[in-house]
């Protein structure tokens, strides 16, 4: 599939990597689209994580608009992406430097979710990934 088709690189140019360097609001909606219809309903593809990260949404959405109180589908998200930067081999800690106040509060969302029923197996996989 053409990547400049494909549904997650027009969300991209929609939400997070808009032309000239401007900066859009942040939507929660978007955070819980992406991970229910792009990334769970393809059983976490590594296709469909991978054209997230090329798009830069970790580091130009998830992290900046964090906060404690984020939903589930927020912080999945930022550990599936984290994963990826690791499975790539590029860097990844510059990004959490650049809010390092959030970095605990998503820690322990991460942990917490670890333990929610409604976490599925694959899910929690990924989370002890990212944990250790």
């Amino acid at each position: 599939e053409d990547l400049e088709a494909d549904q997650l690189t027009k969300l991209a140019k929609e939400h997070w990597a808009l032309e000239g360097g401007k900066e859009a609001k942040f939507d929660a909606a978007v955070v819980e689209k992406i991970y229910e219809e792009e990334l769970r309903k393809h059983d976490f593809a590594l296709n469909r994580i991978m054209t997230l990260e090329y798009s830069q949404y970790l580091e130009k959405y998830l992290w900046p608009n964090y906060a404690e109180g984020s939903s589930d589908a927020h912080v999945m998200s930022i550990v599936f992406m984290t994963n990826e930067k690791f499975r790539e081999q590029v860097p990844v800690w510059d990004t959490f430097e650049t809010r390092p106040d959030q970095f605990p509060t998503f820690l322990e969302a991460a942990w917490t979710l670890h333990f929610n029923p409604k976490t599925s197996h694959k899910e929690r996989a990924i989370l002890i990934r990212f944990l250790i």
